[in-house]
């Protein structure tokens, strides 16, 4: 009868025990973590339209320069992050600093005033952490950056000018073939030339020869702004897609 009465106070202290460990508010939470809790988003906004390129850790993000950049599946650790801005000049930046929130945005901002390029990063982390300046310590992850060098907007303008002045399409586009050949130009100077031609047939001829000499063939398709026809588009996108 002893043996009865213990096994069945051993069998309720059990259960008792058991039913606490179920309610238990840190066994409960600690259960119902989700993966995402685990990583963070980066996100990096043009504050005036700017194009741009972003390196996390040494790896390139984005392949075409875009006006913003998400980078998901980071970690709550110290990143460093480069920007390399494409459009309107070709200027560089970093930074370094710890993911704290699931969404984390930065701004980048071009200060014209002295031709620089700044990364902006949250209100919330400049208060939280005093980071010393990250460019005074090694750099952990530091990528392989190319930055073109191209002719200015003042020297292309001289050459427009210069366009502008001839007569027939076919002098205008001898002038503007040999200063593509003997200088660096973006898609964006090619798609200005272009546009001092009178004709789009001459057009589009001058925009396939002058697009092996172009810095950026990324950005090419953007010389199709010039053309009026839907099939010449069309025949300019085609032969960059071959290239």
């Amino acid at each position: 009868m002893k043996k009865t009465i213990l096994y069945a106070m051993l069998l309720l202290i059990g259960t008792v025990a058991m039913a606490q460990h179920r309610h238990d508010p840190q066994h409960s939470h600690s259960s119902q973590r989700t993966v995402y809790d685990d990583r963070a988003t980066l996100v990096v906004t043009a504050q005036m339209g700017e194009r741009f390129v972003v390196y996390v850790d040494g790896d390139r993000v984005n392949r075409n320069p875009q006006q913003q950049v998400v980078v998901d599946n980071l970690d709550y650790n110290m990143h460093d992050i480069y920007v390399v801005l494409t459009s309107p000049e070709d200027k560089i930046t970093m930074t370094t600093f710890r993911l704290v929130n699931r969404r984390e945005e930065c701004r980048v901002h071009f200060d014209r005033f002295n031709n620089r390029v700044e990364l902006l990063l949250p209100e919330q982390i400049a208060q939280q952490m005093q980071m010393p300046n990250p460019m005074e310590r090694p750099v952990m992850h530091q990528p392989e950056v190319h930055v073109v060098q191209h002719c200015s907007d003042q020297e292309v303008d001289q050459m427009v000018a210069a366009l502008k002045s001839e007569t027939f399409d076919s002098t205008r586009e001898k002038l503007a073939l040999n200063y593509v050949e003997n200088h660096r130009l973006t898609s964006a100077h090619m798609l200005r030339l272009a546009q001092e031609f009178d004709f789009d047939s001459n057009k589009r001829e001058f925009l396939k020869k002058a697009f092996s000499y172009c810095v950026d063939p990324e950005n090419y398709a953007v010389v199709v702004g010039c053309l009026t026809f839907k099939s010449d588009k069309e025949a300019i996108l085609d032969f960059i897609g071959r290239r």
